[in-house]
Formats: C-alpha cells, structure tokens, sequence
C-alpha cells in the first residue's frame, strides 16, 4: 500500500502543503504510529478539498455573496478543516461536489475516525484504518470535483485561443493543470473528445485549405504530456491510437514523449513505416527517440533501415549514432556489396548515406574494387558520383587510403 500511496501522490497536481502533509503521514505510518498517519492523510484530504473549491469558479446554483464567504470561511486557520468538510456535505441551496450519497457518508465515516485519533479515544486505529483510507484516497479523490468547474475550464480554453482574449502562442500549462482536477475521471473521455472538437474549430485558413492537424490541438496535448495526470495521459493516448496522423505531430512536436507510446506496438510501426518522412520531413530525431526508447524491435530494424537509406536527408552526428550503434553501416556495406551503386535511383537517394559509411571506416580492397567496377562506365549513378568527387576533393587522405591498393581513378569518376 505504500508504493501505491506514493505513486498515486506522485501523479497529484496538488499543492506543497497537501504533499507536505501526505509526506508526514507516510513517516507516521512508517513510524507504525497510526493514528498520527490515519490525522494527516485526512488533513490532506481536506487540504486538497480546500484547494480546489478555492481555485473554481462560482458552481451552478451559487450567488456570487455566497461562494465569496466560502472562500473566506475556507482561508479561516482556525476552521477550514471544519469547513472543507462542510463543502463535502452540502447539498443546499447548491452541492459543491456532485457525488454519491453513499461517498458523502464514507467521508463522514473517515471525519469520525480523524476525531478518534484527535481526541484520543478508546476506538482502537489500527495500520489497516490507514491502508483503509489511502485506497479512499486513491478511488475517490478525483471525483471531488466542483460542480460547474468543466463548464468553466471550457469556458477558459475557449477564452484561451480566441486571439481577441488572449495573446496566440500563449502557453496552455495552467489550464492542463486545472484539467487534472476540474473534470471527473468518468468525465474526461467525453470532455476531452469536447475539447477536440472545439480545437479543430480554431484551425488556420492554410490548415483547413491543405487538411494538416490542427496545431492548436498539437499543443494542447504535448501540454498534456507534460503537466496532465495520469488519468488525462491515458484517456488522450487512447485519442492517438486511432490517429497514428495526430500522434505523429505531438511526437513531431516534442519527440521526449516517445516513452509515453511503450506497450503500443501497433501504433508504433505504423508510425515510422508509413508516415516518417513523408514530404522530405527530417524525422531522424523522433526515429532515434523510438529506437532509444526499445520501441522499435531488433528483429524490425532493417525495415527501418530500408525506410531510412531511401532518405535524402543527412542525420546529425547524434542521431548517426544511434543508427550505428544498431548496425545501419552492417545494412550499408551489405548495400554496397550487392551492386547499389549501379542501381542508378536508389544510390542517388542514399548517396548521403554512402559517403557516411565511407568516412566511417578504412577503405578496403573489397569496396575500392566496388567503387572501380561500378563507375568505370559510360553511365554512372550523376548525383552520387558528383558527391563522392566532392567528397573525395575534401578528403585527400580518403584518396590515399583508395590508391593503395592500386586502383586507378574509375573514368566515371574524377577526383581519384
């Protein structure tokens, strides 16, 4: 249970004193002195409580008068506990929280026991009391939303990307963190679906004119990836599997997010077999990050490869790296033995390739024999062969290394 207390605190978007709170609780429980662990985990419940009914906009059915003296009653040191609990109880005029009566009555149920340990009774507290109410803490708290408060987090997204209330390109981060608390769990595949819906309304003129996501929508949910709870990572990542297309544009946008698809296999090929770098994208860093990040199986790596020597974009020394370290110059030198300088198309596309693979290693007699074989002809692969005289031309000692073992200077090529 106190693995799962702890994850479970992780993933809050609380305040410091709520996670201060829960922290001496687990020292307490730690400690095997329960009534002092049952006291402040409760305390940090009603600190969460607090927090978020202070943070909310006016809920449904309360006069502005009203909910201000809430507030106030909620900042009273001497009765806010008294009070937090109160806001868990009402139902009238207005309930702050819509839920069960049943979890009013568990709430109710766990105010009594904190009395038990307060003031000493004879109640016996015992570690499965604590272990109780953590995993109260861990099934209920999201639902202790307050009511009205989705309706108004909509109400600010809106606000947020219309241009005439809120500057363009601000940054969505405070509203995925009301998000975390503003929408019950039960609540947010609807809501996030809502949110959608309204983003793809705010597309550009030159998105609606070619068809490309919805930017808008990229930056909201690489926000999430960042700020959002576990509960709003996994209804979003449930959006993105049905749309390889989207899922591709937040990883485009922040590729660190790879770790979030480990246990989508699926979704993962499909990625990088059918939509990297299409339109000449340069999409070697969210490759490498797929690679680094085991998503990509050994055994499918050459797929990968085949994908990648097509590419006419040369990767920076990281990303070559990576693809090194995972055979590519095994995958190139088996290329270059099987005659794809005289496959004319594809040598011209790889040529950057080539040449990489070249500098990478001491040329042998084995690939100065190719080099000769291949282009001491009428026709030639042009582009390749203007880039190896090039490279050749940069590289004198790369001439040396070819003249050794007693080639002559193919006549397709002049730079050796």
């Amino acid at each position: 249970m106190q693995t799962k207390i702890k994850q479970w605190l992780d993933e809050q978007e609380i305040s410091e004193e709520a996670k201060s709170v829960f922290e001496e609780s687990l020292i307490c429980y730690n400690s095997k002195a329960w009534r002092s662990a049952l006291l402040m985990s409760y305390v940090g419940f009603l600190t969460i409580v607090r927090d978020r009914i202070l943070s909310a906009s006016i809920p449904s059915g309360f006069l502005e008068p009203a909910w201000e003296q809430k507030g106030r009653d909620l900042r009273n040191p001497d009765k806010w506990d008294a009070n937090a609990f109160s806001c868990t109880q009402q139902k009238s005029p207005a309930p702050i929280f819509v839920v069960s009566e049943d979890l009013r009555h568990q709430v109710e149920f766990w105010k009594n026991r904190r009395n038990d340990c307060a003031h000493s009774k004879p109640n016996l507290i015992t570690a499965g009391h604590v272990e109780s109410f953590y995993s109260f803490l861990i099934s209920n708290s999201s639902k202790f939303v307050v009511n009205g408060s989705r309706n108004s987090l909509l109400g600010r997204i809106k606000d947020h990307y219309n241009p005439d209330k809120t500057p363009i390109n601000t940054p969505v981060d405070e509203l995925i963190v009301s998000l975390n608390t503003s929408v019950e769990s039960s609540e947010l595949d609807e809501f996030i679906d809502e949110i959608f819906v309204y983003l793809d309304s705010t597309k550009t003129s030159y998105e609606v004119m070619t068809g490309a996501i919805c930017g808008n929508k990229v930056q909201f949910i690489e926000a999430i990836y960042r700020l959002g709870s576990a509960d709003v990572k996994s209804v979003t990542l449930n959006k993105l599997l049905v749309s390889p297309e989207l899922a591709l544009s937040v990883l485009r946008k922040n590729n660190q997010f790879s770790n979030e698809f480990t246990g989508q296999p699926a979704l993962i090929r499909t990625i990088w077999r059918s939509h990297l770098f299409k339109s000449n994208m340069n999409d070697f860093g969210l490759l490498c990050s797929l690679i680094n990040n085991g998503l990509i199986p050994q055994a499918q790596m050459n797929e990968v490869f085949e994908i990648v020597f097509e590419v006419d974009i040369q990767p920076n020394n990281l990303e070559q790296r990576t693809l090194e370290l995972n055979d590519f110059n095994i995958f190139v030198r088996s290329k270059i033995d099987n005659g794809i300088f005289r496959n004319f198309s594809a040598a011209n596309s790889a040529r950057k390739h080539i040449i990489s693979y070249l500098d990478s290693i001491t040329l042998d007699d084995a690939i100065c024999a190719r080099i000769y074989d291949d282009f001491n002809n009428s026709w030639v692969a042009d582009d390749l062969a203007s880039a190896l005289n090039s490279y050749f031309a940069e590289n004198p000692n790369k001439v040396s290394e070819y003249q050794a073992h007693g080639r002559n200077c193919p006549s397709g090529l002049n730079g050796l």
